[in-house]
C-alpha cells in the first residue's frame, strides 16, 4: 500500500512539473513534444547534480540514491558511488560501490570493479558481505514459526584476472569464486 502511494505521489509531481511550462495555445502533438524534452531536461538536470566530472580530468565520480522494496527485505534505502577511469587505453575502468539499508534491519554493502591497465589485461571482481535478520520456515508444509528467528550473514568474492588473447575479443584467466554464510541465533 506504501508503494502505490509514492508511486501515485511521484507521477502526480511529475505531471505538475510538466504542466508548469505548458503554453495554453499549443497543439497535442508540440505539448507531448515539449512534455518529453522537459522530462528529459529534468533528468539531465538531476544528473548533473550527482555527477562530478571535470573538463581536464580523466576522472568522473557519481553519487546515485538508490531504493527498492522485497517481501524478505522490507524498505531498502542507501548511495551508490560510481567512479570511472579513462584510461589510456580505448576501455574505461569503473568502480562501483552500494550501501543499502532496510527496514526489517537488513545491512548490505557491495564493490563491483572493472579495472583495464592495459590493452590486454583486465581486473574485475565483486564482493557483497549481507547482514540480514531472518525468519525460519519449518519443513514441509508447515507454516513458519513466528518466535523462531536467525540472522543470516554471507560473503561472496568473485576476483577474476583476463587477458585478451592477441587482436581478438577472447580472453582467458583464472576466476577465484568465494561464498560464505552463516546462519546464527536459530531458536526451534
Amino acid at each position: 500500500m506504501k508503494i502505490r502511494i509514492i508511486i501515485t505521489t511521484l507521477l502526480c509531481a511529475l505531471m505538475l512539473i510538466e504542466a508548469q511550462g505548458r503554453d495554453v495555445y499549443s497543439s497535442p502533438a508540440d505539448s507531448t513534444h515539449n512534455a518529453l524534452e522537459r522530462v528529459i531536461g529534468l533528468a539531465e538536470k538531476v544528473l548533473d547534480l550527482v555527477t562530478y566530472n571535470p573538463d581536464s580530468s580523466r576522472y568522473s565520480f557519481a553519487l546515485y540514491p538508490a531504493a527498492s522494496y522485497g517481501h524478505r527485505t522490507g524498505l531498502e534505502v542507501g548511495l551508490m558511488p560510481i567512479m570511472q577511469v579513462k584510461s589510456l587505453t580505448h576501455r574505461q575502468s569503473s568502480i562501483v560501490m552500494g550501501l543499502l539499508v532496510s527496514t526489517k534491519k537488513m545491512w548490505e554493502v557491495q564493490l563491483d570493479m572493472d579495472l583495464y591497465p592495459t590493452d590486454n589485461i583486465s581486473l574485475a571482481g565483486k564482493v557483497e558481505w549481507m547482514r540480514l535478520p531472518d525468519e525460519f520456515y519449518l519443513f514441509g508444509n508447515k507454516k513458519k514459526k513466528v518466535e523462531a528467528e536467525m540472522l543470516t550473514r554471507t560473503l561472496s568474492a568473485n576476483p577474476a584476472m583476463l587477458v585478451r588473447l592477441g587482436e581478438s575479443n577472447w580472453e582467458v584467466g583464472p576466476t577465484l569464486r568465494y561464498y560464505y554464510a552463516s546462519y546464527t541465533d536459530i531458536e526451534a
